[in-house]
């Protein structure tokens, strides 16, 4: 597992892992990542989390607590939990 001291400096511009992926949406962190040339945001709103290009919203909203979502959550049909193991996706923002 992970220790909170392992991921304090925010990894803009880099890849990361799936523990740290897993840690700063746990904290309740927007993350904003790239991949295949187009960005991608994981919102925190009042009706939950969910993940969007743009403006079109791709996963149904989840809670903080409910983590199932990377697996559901998919991306070219490729679940989120599988392009972060796969370390395929670049951070560009974590808020």
């Amino acid at each position: 597992m992970y220790r909170e001291q392992d991921f304090e400096d925010l990894p803009a511009g880099s890849r990361i892992s799936y523990d740290q992926f897993l840690f700063y949406l746990k904290q309740g962190r927007e993350i904003e990542f790239d991949y295949q040339g187009a960005t991608y945001f994981i919102s925190h709103y009042a009706e939950g989390r969910a993940l969007w290009v743009g403006e079109l919203q791709l996963s149904d909203y989840f809670s903080v607590s409910d983590l199932s979502f990377l697996a559901s959550a998919k991306i070219d049909d490729i679940p989120l939990s599988e392009l972060l193991l796969q370390n395929k996706i670049t951070i560009n923002s974590v808020f």
